[in-house]
């Protein structure tokens, strides 16, 4: 019998319902969200924060410290300039960020996202990252005192983080998660000064805004990560 070919408007939707399309958004705000969440006021205001996120993978399987394994899905190769409000980095406001096609159908373990500050090159490929040239991230705002303040780093660090990210013929949402609430917290409860030159509490910001970058599917985008099962 010969086969019978499908017209191409047919094949065309067959296709689209097959493809899969991933997207990442910027969510701002505290993770998991939580009405009840009790927060200490820092008495910061934030403005502005810039922050260029590189190489957004998805590990078939857990890694030590963002190392590629097989499997991997290099679903975000680009330098992503990420510039928001401080109006867009709390209440759980999304951000779209990029969409990605036909990763394929299957299972994750790991997201790790790369920061590291804006290169000569980074700019001739991407005009947009001129700002941030020679930085990895610029905070702007007020501190308690109500004293004007940028910080700026440039520091270097494999964002690795574990979760279930379960890929599939679906529409998919996968949340890369700003906690700005934690940035100006000591670890003893007390509040750290943006506006300082102290190279020790410097280093505490900078690491508390590197840790307070959360990854997670969320399919439905209502801020909490999706069922393991």
């Amino acid at each position: 019998m010969p086969r019978r070919l499908l017209p191409a408007s047919i094949a065309t939707l067959i296709a689209a319902a097959c493809a899969q399309e991933v997207s990442v958004h910027i969510r701002g705000g505290d993770r998991p969200p939580n009405p009840n969440f009790l927060t200490v006021d820092t008495g910061v205001d934030v403005d502005e924060f810039q922050i260029v996120l590189r190489n957004l993978r998805l590990q078939a399987y857990p890694t030590d410290g963002g190392v590629d394994l097989e499997g991997v899905a290099h679903i975000g190769p680009e330098a992503y300039l990420v510039d928001l409000p401080g109006s867009s980095l709390t209440g759980g406001v999304f951000t779209p960020l990029f969409s990605k096609d036909d990763t394929g159908a299957k299972g994750y373990y790991e997201m790790d996202i790369d920061l590291a500050p804006v290169s000569d090159a980074d700019v001739q490929t991407k005009p947009g990252l001129a700002p941030l040239l020679g930085k990895t991230f610029v905070i702007k705002g007020r501190n308690k005192q109500g004293v004007p303040f940028t910080f700026e780093s440039s520091m270097q660090q494999v964002l690795v983080r574990p979760a279930v990210y379960r890929m599939g013929l679906n529409n998919n949402n996968l949340d890369v998660n700003i906690a700005p609430n934690t940035w100006f917290k000591d670890a003893d409860g007390g509040i750290l000064d943006p506006a300082t030159t102290d190279p020790a509490i410097r280093a505490k910001i900078e690491a508390n805004v590197a840790a307070s970058i959360d990854a997670y599917e969320d399919d439905n985008m209502d801020g909490i990560p999706d069922p393991e099962g």
